[in-house]
């Protein structure tokens, strides 16, 4: 196939594409014309190969939401409607008989219920959940800005007084 050739389908195809996006074509159809036979580009000493056409992207269709259900059956309680989109049939065949829709409304969804907490438990709950502050268990022989409360590994200050001849007993707070 000569290059005029194929310039030629390129074209010939790049005007169609065009009238098909211009048109409203749906993108499925403009994705598949390229496999309907229009011929190809061919490659030809110095001459770049066109880049192939975008694929347009296709919104992927929003999940379902769950809703309530509005209606129930009498006749049977599996069978609910939330009051959205087409009636089923046990809906109009009620209403065909002359039922009130406020007769086939479901019920309320009963709350969970759960054990009363007596005073002192909600007391006991809510003690439990702050932390005391631990209190100071020693201090630093020169600097009272330091301290340590026993707990955990020991600061360097603490290791560096006990080296130097310090006991537990003079670092401790009274």
């Amino acid at each position: 196939m000569t290059l005029l050739a194929s310039a030629a389908g390129f074209l010939s195809r790049l005007g169609t594409l065009a009238q098909l996006l211009t048109t409203g074509v749906p993108p499925r159809i403009v994705e598949d014309l390229p496999k309907q036979g229009a011929p190809e580009p061919v490659p030809a000493a110095g001459i770049p190969t066109p880049e192939p056409l975008p694929a347009t992207a296709v919104a992927a269709p929003a999940p379902k939401k769950i809703g309530r259900s509005l209606y129930r059956n009498p006749e049977n309680s599996k069978e609910t409607w939330s009051g959205r989109g087409r009636r089923p049939k046990w809906f109009v065949s009620a209403m065909a008989a002359g039922a009130d829709p406020s007769t086939l409304l479901a019920p309320e969804p009963e709350p969970i219920r759960t054990a009363r907490k007596t005073a002192g438990a909600a007391r006991r709950v809510a003690s439990a959940r702050k932390v005391p502050v631990a209190a100071s268990g020693y201090r630093h022989p020169t600097d009272p800005k330091l301290t340590w409360t026993g707990n955990g590994r020991p600061p360097q200050w603490f290791k560096q007084a006990l080296s130097e001849g310090f006991d537990k007993t003079q670092l401790r707070i009274a």
